[in-house]
């Protein structure tokens, strides 16, 4: 360190005797951001992970449920021609009702922890939240649709053939 930057700081430590004062220089802080950025990283892509997981399993045992309570009318209405909107606008209304509830709650908290000032700097923008969740919900409606597909085929074959559905 430069004896003028050494003087100087003995000077601030001097006016200000609480405080750890150093010097970081150009590249120490690029290594601490390459840091902060990878552990983000690795954050976001655990929680994106998590989040499909947790979409799957739930997509799955609704939509199981669905068509366990409601699977002989599903196959009268697609057998009657009925399109695929008009037989499932209820998983579709119920996902579109929860990301919306999902947004609302983030955006609620997120105002409260700024009214009392306890907003952590890990709360991300309004648009950062809307667009994780576009993309979850876009996910959310393949994942959905696949499952629907599926259950659709069984459930269709098992109506015809007389089977309890």
């Amino acid at each position: 360190m430069r004896p003028v930057f050494q003087s100087a700081l003995r000077e601030l430590e001097k006016k200000l005797p609480g405080h750890v004062l150093s010097i970081q220089y150009g590249e120490e802080m690029l290594h601490l951001t390459k840091d902060r950025y990878h552990e983000s990283s690795v954050e976001f892509i655990t929680q994106l992970v998590l989040s499909m997981l947790l979409i799957m399993l739930f997509a799955y045992t609704y939509i199981s449920i669905y068509f366990e309570s409601k699977g002989k009318e599903l196959a009268v209405m697609y057998l009657n021609g009925l399109s695929y909107l008009k037989r499932y606008y209820l998983l579709f209304g119920i996902l579109i009702t929860s990301n919306t509830a999902t947004i609302v709650v983030l955006n609620h908290l997120k105002k409260l922890s700024l009214q009392y000032r306890t907003q952590s700097p890990g709360w991300l923008p309004l648009g950062s939240i809307f667009r994780f969740y576009s993309i979850l919900t876009l996910i959310e409606f393949v994942v959905i649709v696949v499952i629907i597909h599926r259950c659709e085929k069984k459930n269709i074959a098992s109506v015809i053939k007389g089977n309890e559905a």
